[in-house]
């Protein structure tokens, strides 16, 4: 894998078999710098004045994301009550 950031607000993870994209995420601005922790599994951008840790599971990344949504509330025991939507 290979990430890559930069003025566009965006960061790409690559796959470099196949040299495509395998994750997007948005972020609030420039992201500055990319990282992956040792063990593979976190990918950290700084984004500014803020460094946000992503997880890299993608085991789950064909499923349902409402599926997964109320598996994560059962097994958090809570309920997820509002949320804002915004566009890409």
């Amino acid at each position: 894998m290979l990430a890559s950031a930069g003025d566009d607000e965006q960061v790409v993870v690559w796959d470099l078999a196949s040299f495509n994209p395998i994750l997007k995420l948005r972020t609030d601005g420039s992201a500055m710098r990319v990282a992956f922790a040792p063990d593979g599994k976190t990918l950290a951008v700084e984004d500014h004045d803020q460094i946000v840790f992503y997880p890299l599971d993608f085991k789950d990344r064909d499923r349902d994301p409402r599926v997964l949504l109320k598996e994560a509330e059962k097994k958090a025991g809570l309920k997820l009550k509002a949320f804002e939507l915004q566009s890409l």
